[in-house]
């Protein structure tokens, strides 16, 4: 009778940053979960020097490779 479309919907992410809702966000990876959000972004591996410099913004995750920099405190 009525033709049933399939859609895929995203899961929902708990994390609070908008990188996550934005089809063009200008980071591969959320500073703060770590999750992809931009794959044209996204890079293998980055310098020490980078990794430094988002700690010291108080980045817990790069933005480039999604590596965690900052450990969870209890």
């Amino acid at each position: 009778m009525s033709d049933t479309t399939t859609a895929q919907f995203r899961q929902p992410n708990p994390c609070t940053n908008l990188n996550h809702r934005r089809s063009d966000a200008p980071v591969g990876h959320c500073p703060d979960c770590g999750g992809l959000v931009n794959r044209a972004f996204h890079r293998a591996g980055c310098p020490e020097a980078e990794h430094d410099s988002a700690r010291r913004r108080r980045s817990a995750f790069c933005v480039n490779c999604g590596l965690q920099l900052i450990g969870r405190y209890r």
